[in-house]
């Protein structure tokens, strides 16, 4: 009895470490994911559905880490959904503007997206969506998902708000 009983028990540790590892390698996939979209999006690509399809995996990508997390409120986990719709069906358009800030300003504390005073270059543009970016992923490696999705959707927010104003 003891035998089954220990190898019981070494089975479900084994079944524990192997969920773990594949759960982290999906994590880290979503990070590899997330810096490679963020530089062909600052790479000045001039395929414009290239760009589009990248910020579009940015945003299903926030989506994914907030459903995960229980932790972060009902309605910005819906609001970040209907941005992803609204993005979807036109990356550049005032509703999907409008989606993406009102989930912001819920994962931001109540304070709304404000495009940085002093930045006049895309130079300074994309040296700080690299660092929100940055930022995200080291946040999302460490199981902070507020702070993560904060982090992508100031990306995002970031290199469409100029383009949409």
């Amino acid at each position: 009895m003891k035998m089954i009983n220990r190898m019981l028990v070494i089975a479900l540790v084994l079944f524990i470490a192997h969920s773990g590892l594949k759960a982290a390698q999906k994590d880290e996939g979503w990070a590899t994911d997330v810096k490679a979209a963020a530089k062909l999006i600052l790479s000045n690509s001039p395929k414009h559905e290239e760009v589009d399809r990248n910020l579009a995996l940015l945003i299903d990508t926030a989506n994914k880490i907030a459903a995960r997390d229980a932790r972060l409120p009902a309605e910005f986990r819906a609001k970040l959904q209907a941005a992803a719709k609204a993005f979807a069906k036109n990356p550049l358009s005032l509703e999907s503007s409008e989606a993406l800030s009102a989930a912001y300003k819920i994962v931001n504390g109540g304070k709304a997206f404000a495009f940085p005073d002093g930045v006049g270059s895309i130079g300074e543009v994309s040296r700080l969506a690299q660092q929100h970016i940055g930022q995200g992923v080291k946040a999302f490696e460490s199981g902070q998902s507020d702070q993560a999705v904060r982090g992508i959707l100031t990306f995002v927010l970031l290199v469409t708000t100029p383009v949409m104003k």
